[in-house]
Protein backbone atom coordinates (compact mmCIF):
# COMPACT_ATOMS: atom_id res chain seq x y z
CA UNK A 1 0.00 0.00 0.00
CA UNK A 2 1.45 3.20 -0.94
CA UNK A 3 1.72 5.61 2.43
CA UNK A 4 0.34 8.83 0.61
CA UNK A 5 -1.91 10.64 2.58
CA UNK A 6 -5.47 11.50 1.31
CA UNK A 7 -7.21 14.71 2.73
CA UNK A 8 -10.91 15.57 2.72
CA UNK A 9 -11.93 12.90 0.75
CA UNK A 10 -15.60 12.22 1.44
CA UNK A 11 -16.51 8.80 3.37
CA UNK A 12 -19.46 6.03 3.40
CA UNK A 13 -19.45 3.98 6.15
CA UNK A 14 -21.14 0.22 5.43
CA UNK A 15 -23.34 -1.96 7.32
CA UNK A 16 -22.53 -6.01 6.84
CA UNK A 17 -20.53 -5.28 3.33
CA UNK A 18 -17.02 -4.71 2.70
CA UNK A 19 -15.67 -3.11 -0.98
CA UNK A 20 -12.38 -4.76 -2.74
CA UNK A 21 -10.81 -2.99 -5.51
CA UNK A 22 -11.27 -4.31 -8.83
CA UNK A 23 -15.16 -5.20 -8.07
CA UNK A 24 -18.56 -3.81 -9.10
CA UNK A 25 -21.42 -3.14 -6.36
CA UNK A 26 -24.99 -2.13 -5.88
CA UNK A 27 -25.91 -0.96 -2.29
CA UNK A 28 -28.25 0.83 -0.71
CA UNK A 29 -27.70 4.16 0.86
CA UNK A 30 -30.12 5.63 3.69
CA UNK A 31 -28.08 6.92 6.40
CA UNK A 32 -28.17 10.80 6.36
CA UNK A 33 -24.87 11.50 6.53
CA UNK A 34 -24.20 8.67 3.71
CA UNK A 35 -26.27 10.80 1.59
CA UNK A 36 -24.93 14.06 1.76
CA UNK A 37 -21.72 12.35 1.39
CA UNK A 38 -23.11 10.79 -1.89
CA UNK A 39 -24.08 13.69 -2.99
CA UNK A 40 -20.86 15.78 -2.63
CA UNK A 41 -19.21 12.88 -4.51
CA UNK A 42 -21.59 13.30 -7.49
CA UNK A 43 -21.37 16.90 -7.51
CA UNK A 44 -17.70 17.21 -7.83
CA UNK A 45 -17.33 14.03 -10.09
CA UNK A 46 -14.99 12.66 -7.32
CA UNK A 47 -14.07 9.49 -5.86
CA UNK A 48 -15.12 8.55 -1.54
CA UNK A 49 -13.62 6.16 0.35
CA UNK A 50 -15.73 3.04 1.35
CA UNK A 51 -15.54 1.74 5.31
CA UNK A 52 -17.15 -1.32 6.49
CA UNK A 53 -18.23 -0.38 10.38
CA UNK A 54 -17.32 -3.17 13.07
CA UNK A 55 -21.07 -3.29 14.67
CA UNK A 56 -24.05 -2.96 12.67
CA UNK A 57 -25.92 -1.81 14.97
CA UNK A 58 -24.42 1.11 15.58
CA UNK A 59 -26.32 4.13 13.81
CA UNK A 60 -23.23 7.06 14.07
CA UNK A 61 -20.04 5.29 13.93
CA UNK A 62 -17.09 7.52 15.60
CA UNK A 63 -13.18 6.01 14.79
CA UNK A 64 -13.29 3.17 17.51
CA UNK A 65 -16.43 1.50 15.45
CA UNK A 66 -14.68 0.92 11.97
CA UNK A 67 -12.73 -1.58 10.33
CA UNK A 68 -9.16 0.64 9.64
CA UNK A 69 -8.67 -0.50 5.94
CA UNK A 70 -10.66 0.76 3.23
CA UNK A 71 -11.48 1.14 -0.53
CA UNK A 72 -11.45 3.85 -2.87
CA UNK A 73 -14.59 4.25 -4.82
CA UNK A 74 -15.71 5.86 -7.70
CA UNK A 75 -19.80 5.87 -8.51
CA UNK A 76 -20.62 4.73 -11.48
CA UNK A 77 -24.34 4.93 -11.07
CA UNK A 78 -26.96 6.31 -8.82
CA UNK A 79 -30.92 5.33 -8.40
CA UNK A 80 -33.36 7.26 -6.41
CA UNK A 81 -35.59 4.11 -5.28
CA UNK A 82 -38.44 5.91 -2.57
CA UNK A 83 -38.51 7.17 0.84
CA UNK A 84 -34.84 8.81 0.75
CA UNK A 85 -33.51 5.30 0.43
CA UNK A 86 -30.65 5.39 -2.49
CA UNK A 87 -29.16 2.48 -4.74
CA UNK A 88 -25.90 3.52 -6.18
CA UNK A 89 -23.12 1.15 -8.25
CA UNK A 90 -19.73 1.46 -6.77
CA UNK A 91 -16.55 -0.05 -8.37
CA UNK A 92 -13.64 -0.93 -5.95
CA UNK A 93 -10.28 1.02 -7.10
CA UNK A 94 -7.59 1.09 -4.29
CA UNK A 95 -7.32 -0.50 -0.66
CA UNK A 96 -6.84 2.52 1.95
CA UNK A 97 -5.42 2.72 5.24
CA UNK A 98 -7.59 4.82 7.49
CA UNK A 99 -6.18 6.30 10.80
CA UNK A 100 -8.77 8.95 11.18
CA UNK A 101 -11.78 10.25 9.83
CA UNK A 102 -14.11 13.48 11.05
CA UNK A 103 -17.49 14.44 10.69
CA UNK A 104 -19.46 17.57 10.06
CA UNK A 105 -23.26 17.89 9.45
CA UNK A 106 -22.72 19.56 6.28
CA UNK A 107 -20.82 17.20 4.91
CA UNK A 108 -21.46 13.82 6.26
CA UNK A 109 -17.69 11.93 7.05
CA UNK A 110 -14.90 12.77 5.38
CA UNK A 111 -10.67 11.78 5.85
Amino acid sequence: MNNKILKKIPVLIFREIVIFPKNDYYVDIARDFSIKAMQKVIKNNSNFIAITQIKSNIDVPTNNDIFKVGTICSIFKCDDKKNEIFQIGIKGEKRVKIKKFSFDKKNGFYI
